[in-house]
């Protein structure tokens, strides 16, 4: 009898990590249903669209001004339905998301067992990312199976008192995403904005150096974020031959910090709504650096080879720094400056797999398959921590 297994998504980045997941597990004969909560509408129907899925079920929860409370209370009561309606076998979820520990939270209400794709990442102030860091931690506490990423995530779970034998590093599902969207790109099988192509070759023919940015967490809403673009401004002052391309968020916290700080009247700044996952990944493959304040960019940005300055005072992702693949600079002017000099006199950095090697899907698949289906399998878990030696 096949194995119900519901994945729940709620954000753009959820889907992109779980969806890939979700069609290998039906390709391996299991039920799966894939629900969407909608925390984030027109993001997340993008995202499944980029994979040509349509999801199962919607609960459509996203309402104009949301918070935290409406987003928890209205995810918790609707699973219950959901949960009650078609009693799966398992429930999974992902990262950090107030969608991701409701759904966890509804499940265990259900005493339905959860799995945790992205376990075990932690930056060590609750308040940073927020409400991120306590979410994750909050769903540890739930969930019966943890995929973590890296073996440091596998170290925070067993530090923690997760059981051994309930943890499984498996490396992250976003390198799996990232790889597939990367050879549909470079195959002409995903097509990317014209007007974005005509201006990266542009640059590049032109000799310039180019940096993809992003930043819009609400840790760095009060003041943070105008010292970020301050220091961004002056670097591309002194800097002319570089163009930054900003994909800006419509928060209204950020548009102040970039009227404030003038950056969008500089010539070399190429500003623009959020870009699709496609046309994002187009620019990460095309840029010579990033510069971020988001924790899965890190990921993906290292993962093809780009340097990263991190615009956060901590990181649950402090991996790419050992490798010497990035920099925390948080929103300090001096230490973004010194970062940005250093990325433009010149990081040469090859891909990394330190956050996975595009098999993560496949190693969760095969192991849910010995869990739930009783199905003997080699020890997947074993082999990649060795394989990361």
């Amino acid at each position: 009898m096949e194995k119900r297994v519901l994945l729940i998504v709620g954000t753009r980045p959820e889907a992109i990590k779980l969806i890939p997941l979700y069609t290998f597990l039906k390709q391996a004969s299991f039920d799966a249903i894939l629900c969407a909560t909608n925390q984030h509408t027109d993001l997340l129907i993008q995202a499944c669209a980029i994979f040509d899925v349509v999801p199962d079920i919607n609960l459509n929860v996203m309402q104009d001004d949301q918070d935290l409370f409406h987003i928890t209370q209205t995810v918790l009561v609707k699973l219950k339905t959901v949960y009650n309606n078609l009693n799966p076998d398992l429930v999974i979820v992902q990262g950090d998301t107030t969608t991701a520990f409701s759904a966890a939270l509804a499940a265990f209400y259900c005493k339905i067992p959860v799995a945790h794709v992205e376990a075990g990442l932690r930056s060590g102030d609750k308040f940073a990312p927020y409400p991120e860091e306590i979410n994750r931690k909050f769903i540890t506490q739930l969930a019966t199976y943890h995929f973590a990423p890296t073996a440091l995530n596998v170290a925070q779970l067993l530090h923690e008192g997760v059981a051994r034998n309930a943890i499984f590093c498996t490396g992250n599902t976003v390198v799996d995403a990232l790889m597939l969207i990367k050879q549909k790109i470079e195959r002409g099988e995903l097509q990317v904005n014209e007007q974005l192509k005509v201006l990266v070759q542009k640059s590049k023919l032109a000799g310039k150096k180019l940096m993809l940015l992003t930043a819009h967490r609400r840790e760095s809403f009060n003041g943070g974020l105008l010292r970020v673009f301050n220091a961004i401004r002056q670097f591309m002052q002194q800097y002319p031959d570089v163009v930054a391309f900003y994909p800006s968020h419509p928060n209204p916290n950020v548009v102040h910090a970039i009227d404030d700080s003038g950056i969008k009247e500089l010539k070399n700044m190429h500003m623009s709504a959020p870009l699709s996952y496609v046309e994002f990944i187009y620019l990460l493959m095309s840029v010579d650096w990033v510069v971020t304040d988001s924790g899965g960019i890190q990921e993906e940005a290292v993962s093809l080879g780009k340097f990263v300055l991190v615009l956060r005072d901590v990181t649950e992702r402090v991996e790419c720094f050992w490798e010497g693949l990035g920099r925390l600079v948080g929103t300090r002017k001096d230490l973004i400056m010194q970062g940005l000099q250093e990325c433009y006199e010149g990081v040469g950095l090859e891909s990394s797999n330190v956050f996975g090697d595009g098999n993560a899907v496949q190693r969760i698949t095969t192991i849910l398959k010995s869990k739930l289906c009783d199905v003997k399998c080699v020890d997947v878990n074993e082999h990649y921590v060795a394989s990361m030696q």
